[in-house]
């Protein structure tokens, strides 16, 4: 499985490159791999959850997001977790 992730991050860096030499005005976003990868997997996730739990999910989807993200946080940084658990890293 990993070797099939590098290629397909070598195939996204080869056609953003083609993209940004086609149009020299796109904006950062339009050119970064990353953003891009996001954006794919967004639309992916978009139309895999069923019509009529569309609102359920992607109104609950920020929170899991801040959630997941808080947590990588907690896991990667253990010793920062006083650091990490203040009101003014939540913001």
């Amino acid at each position: 499985k990993g070797e099939a992730t590098n290629r397909n991050t070598a195939k996204t860096l080869a056609a953003t490159t083609k993209r940004r030499e086609a149009d020299p005005n796109m904006t950062k976003y339009d050119i970064s791999p990353l953003f891009s990868r996001m954006a794919t997997n967004y639309v992916r996730m978009f139309e895999k959850v069923p019509f009529a739990k569309k609102d359920y999910f992607f109104g609950h989807f920020p929170d899991v997001m801040s959630f997941t993200l808080l947590l990588s946080y907690h896991s990667a940084y253990p010793r920062s977790k006083s650091k990490i658990d203040d009101d003014s890293f939540k913001q």
